[in-house]
């Protein structure tokens, strides 16, 4: 009982006093536990718990769209796949520490996609989470998730290199016949013209730097060139069809007859798809009570129907034309003038296929240049990675140095409690 009074006697300002009454080994135990503590948590519990975050894009609309510039499908989780990570390690010295396996057996790398919140969800960014434990410095986890990054860009920047947009121009060359060989023409100029058209609806009117010309402007010189002129694809088959150009009759004929049945069958073909994509349209609706007709989605064999009508007007004037055909007399004292007629009209076809070869050319350049400029990954956090879970080193500090004065503190009270004990003595002594 007496022991607890003198406790219960023993004052803060008593307290205090004997804390700081040795200040040297207070100064020593808050400087070295604080130390020790700072150490263990910057390079112990920080590696331990320090996640490396990298959020970036990809500057080619196609990567931001799941495609490389060839079409060729890009899965973002191909970024962090074995194969990958090993090809990165092994392509530098400075990333050999990096144990591979580790890091995917303990799930310590991940990727994944951020979409904008909205009905039609729209790829805003991604983003790779890794384990700091498995790299040396930040540094090297900055140059290592980089490179993985990178590895779209780089494949992409290969796959431009190869693009090539002649497709048609061998078909052209192997064609022996008109009709043909204008056929291959039309296909290559309309898809010259749709690739313009898709990539000024991904760059706008892209100024490129080698030129300082915009797309709108090369775009315009091409379809001027085939719109306004002698090589305009649209005159060369009107003038095909009109004035029945063909080329050795006398010696193809069957060859032509076997055309002629062809595209009648080809036109019979579409008409009868035609005719039972309307009568299926007509039995759904007939089926649907008047309150659900508007509802019902037809689209599928409108649009069917749509691609059989177009198809068909094609056919239709290659049928009149083929029977045209059919209908010369090599015997007219005219047939060997009409002969060269249409060797010189296979002429002008060459023409007009030369200039869509260097139109083509002149598209195939400005195509890789804009991909090649936008081909690149742009980093959300200016040092690539951001570091997430650990403890900032100021804060490391102070929290361990505030650690190593309490555990000075302690020190100093068990060194010294018995002159707290002291001073209540006293005060009793005086008293009696």
């Amino acid at each position: 009982m007496e022991e607890f009074e003198q406790e219960e006697g023993i004052s803060l300002v008593s307290i205090i006093k004997v804390m700081f009454r040795r200040k040297l080994l207070l100064l020593c135990v808050t400087i070295g536990v604080g130390l020790v503590l700072t150490i263990a948590i910057l390079f112990g519990y920080n590696k331990i718990k320090t996640n490396y975050s990298a959020e970036f894009t990809y500057s080619e609309p196609n990567l931001m769209e799941g495609k490389y510039a060839d079409g060729a499908s890009f899965n973002y989780n191909s970024l962090i796949t074995k194969a990958n990570l090993l090809e990165i390690k092994n392509s530098n010295d400075k990333f050999k520490s990096v144990n591979v396996d580790k890091l995917l057996d303990n799930n310590a790398i991940s990727i994944n996609a951020k979409y904008t919140e909205t009905e039609e969800p729209k790829l805003i960014s991604y983003t790779i989470n890794v384990s700091s434990k498995y790299f040396s410095s930040n540094n090297q986890a900055k140059e290592f998730v980089k490179s993985i990054v990178e590895t779209a860009t780089r494949i992409n920047s290969d796959k431009i290199l190869h693009l090539k947009f002649s497709n048609y121009f061998e078909s052209y060359d192997a064609a022996n016949t008109l009709d043909l060989k204008l056929n291959y023409l039309k296909k290559q100029y309309e898809l010259i013209n749709k690739q313009y058209l898709d990539l000024i609806e991904l760059y706008s009117n892209y100024v490129l730097e080698s030129s300082s010309k915009s797309l709108m402007s090369y775009y315009l010189s091409f379809s001027s060139t085939f719109f306004l002129t002698d090589y305009s694809v649209d005159t060369l088959y009107s003038n095909l069809l009109n004035k029945v150009y063909i080329l050795d009759y006398d010696t193809r004929k069957d060859e032509y007859e076997d055309h002629a049945r062809t595209y009648k069958a080809l036109y019979e073909t579409n008409q009868k798809k035609i005719n039972e994509y309307k009568k299926i349209i007509t039995d759904l609706l007939a089926a649907l009570p008047a309150s659900k007709k508007d509802s019902l989605d037809i689209s599928v064999y409108n649009a069917e129907i749509s691609k059989a009508v177009l198809e068909n007007i094609d056919y239709e004037k290659m049928v009149e034309y083929y029977n045209n055909v059919l209908l010369i007399d090599t015997t007219d004292p005219n047939y060997d003038s009409f002969n060269k007629e249409s060797h010189d009209f296979e002429k002008e076809l060459d023409s007009s296929k030369n200039k869509l070869q260097e139109q083509t050319d002149i598209f195939e350049d400005l195509y890789i240049e804009v991909l090649n400029d936008n081909n690149n990954a742009y980093y959300l956090n200016s040092n690539v990675i951001k570091e997430n879970g650990n403890i900032k080193t100021p804060i490391a500090i102070i929290a361990s140095l505030a650690l190593g004065f309490v555990i000075g503190c302690v020190v100093n009270l068990v060194l010294d409690y018995n002159k707290l004990s002291e001073t209540p003595k006293k005060k009793e002594e005086t008293k009696e």
